[in-house]
């Protein structure tokens, strides 16, 4: 279609084929292709970067590379990512960042996951990236446009996307904006998610309760000890088999122990903390309906839960919170109390209310709610129990844990991914990044490069065709892979013996000498003694806590 320049009071605007708004990249056709080329050369500038920090044999630890890549290369380059990468992230799913023109993405992750691991560069990216202890960028591309998707639906209605959200839900077949995308990736519809407002209180707001947290455990126990209230009230919430719960118990002198229970519903849209806040709700609707009350005790064993009765600042749940302390001061009116104490009780304590309450809760958790008609009126709605919007928190910890077994199932997909899991079955996880964290970058590298198998042995020099003979330059029998120069070559054998007596037989084994952090200094000693890999990382001496890293031209014998 040819462009025409439109004039408006004399002034001439000539059509472009994109602009620059808000620091997103629009073109005509809404493909964000020049958005993709600005981001993809943003990351590439800043992990080309960080890859100046850190060689194979020396330069900035692991966790270090991860920080920067975490903090300054992903926020720079998926700027906006809910926008320009929804329709990726909605039709390609897992293959979002690998297939299409999103595959640029993932050459900017394994670039920096192979300096941040000290990789070679033949090294595939899922291995270099799981021993990095990064996300792999399909599921980094999912994780983002989540966090930006439940922020978008939990906005109040005094803001404009509130309602554009909304109408979205309604999926339309053409012209669909990156918010259609965005509600058919991930399902949620905003009506049921939680809204969390921008200001709670007033600055002239003051709350109607004050909070007690002992110091210890200990000062905790001797103060619900010592309470000599007429009215004890114990609140707690639970989670168990995969339901949330929340109950009261009040306890008065010579009258027997009033229960309230409520279901909330799954662990998968309710954290515990939301069982805890209706806890303290159900806890009022017991006091608001007891007559000729003095004074009150309450005792909540959950730490956050209390503070979040005295907090101005807005969060997830905070609507909660904020029915409790409207029910609370209605009931102190009513009671003519002055103020209500609010206690920590250590749970799973000796303490008999606490012990009571801890067991309705788990029945609530169950399904076992208490009749509609005790239940506060906050909870209730045309004669049956309402159904609580779901909790932010809980769904991003739900989308997590989804996430989680959706990388562990696409690493061990692959005949690599299952060779890698054989070696060490909690791959791919943060232990190897743990395992490594106190090495010195050269150590760190070449276990990394042992335990793929990409390593400067001639095995797979032959195979990237730096040499031409794969077979070992001491024996001349075998190849000379990883585990022929670690567990079978005989020109090594002295130093093989030594490295057995130390750590013995049983574990004379790749996957225990590759990935146990008690073997790692015998393994080191051995490569060490051997010389094979002096040219490249030189001094391997296993370092010494509290000692400086020993330094990389030295060789020491055993």
């Amino acid at each position: 279609m040819k462009r025409v320049p439109v004039t408006i009071d004399g002034h001439i605007t000539k059509p472009v084929k994109s602009h620059k708004f808000l620091g997103i990249i629009t073109d005509e056709e809404l493909r964000f292709k020049e958005q993709l080329a600005s981001a993809v050369a943003k990351g590439t500038k800043y992990a080309l970067a960080c890859r100046r920090l850190a060689k194979p044999s020396l330069g900035v630890k692991n966790k270090f590379n991860c920080l920067l890549f975490n903090s300054i290369v992903l926020p720079k380059m998926l700027y906006g990512v809910d926008i320009w990468g929804a329709r990726m992230v909605a039709e390609l799913g897992k293959r979002a960042g690998r297939k299409g023109q999103g595959r640029v993405l993932e050459r900017v992750l394994r670039t920096h996951a192979i300096t941040a691991s000290g990789a070679m560069r033949t090294t595939a990216t899922d291995a270099a990236v799981a021993h990095a202890d990064l996300t792999p960028m399909p599921f980094m591309l999912q994780t983002v446009c989540h966090r930006a998707y439940l922020r978008m639906t939990t906005l109040p209605p005094s803001n404009p996307i509130h309602r554009e959200i909304r109408l979205a839900a309604r999926q339309r077949k053409r012209h669909k904006s990156p918010l259609h995308f965005l509600v058919k990736a991930f399902g949620t519809h905003p009506k049921i998610t939680e809204e969390i407002l921008p200001l709670r209180h007033s600055p002239k707001w003051e709350p109607c309760v004050s909070t007690l947290i002992a110091d210890s455990k200990e000062d905790a126990v001797q103060d619900a000890g010592r309470a000599a209230e007429e009215i004890q009230i114990f609140t707690d919430g639970s989670g168990y088999q995969g339901g949330i719960g929340a109950a009261a118990v009040l306890r008065r002198r010579g009258k027997p122990e009033r229960v309230l229970r409520y279901h909330l519903g799954s662990d998968k849209h309710y954290m515990v903390f939301n069982g805890e806040q209706v806890g303290m709700l159900l806890g009022v609707e017991l006091l608001n309906r007891e007559r000729y009350v003095c004074s009150v005790y309450m005792g909540v064993d959950n730490q956050a839960a209390i503070q979040a009765t005295t907090a101005f600042s807005p969060s997830s749940s905070h609507s909660l919170t904020d029915m409790f302390l409207i029910s609370l001061d209605k009931t102190i009116k009513k009671h003519n109390l002055d103020r209500l104490s609010i206690c920590w009780v250590p749970g799973h304590t000796n303490i008999a209310g606490n012990k009571s309450v801890d067991k309705e809760a788990k029945k609530a958790a169950e399904g076992n709610s208490s009749a509609v008609d005790q239940l506060p009126t906050l909870l209730t709605r045309n004669g049956a129990k309402i159904v609580l919007l779901y909790s932010k928190a809980a769904l991003i910890q739900a989308f997590n844990t989804k996430l989680k077994a959706k990388i562990k199932a696409d690493f061990t997909s692959t005949d690599r991914g299952k060779r890698l899991w054989r070696l060490d079955p909690s791959m791919p996880s943060g232990k190897f990044a743990a395992l490594v964290n106190n090495l010195p970058r050269r150590h760190a590298s070449v276990l990394m490069q042992l335990r793929t198998g990409h390593v400067p042995l001639n095995h797979h020099l032959a195979r990237i065709r730096k040499i031409e003979s794969p077979a070992c330059p001491r024996c001349d029998s075998q190849h000379e892979t990883v585990y022929q120069f670690i567990l079978i070559c005989p020109a090594y054998r002295a130093a093989r013996q030594l490295m057995e007596q130390r750590i013995g037989r049983r574990q004379m084994r790749l996957e225990h000498l590759l990935a146990n952090d008690k073997s790692l200094p015998h393994l080191f000693h051995f490569l060490n003694s051997t010389k094979r890999l002096q040219q490249i990382f030189g001094n391997l001496t296993p370092p010494t806590r509290g000692q400086p890293d020993p330094p990389r031209d030295v060789v020491t014998e055993e």
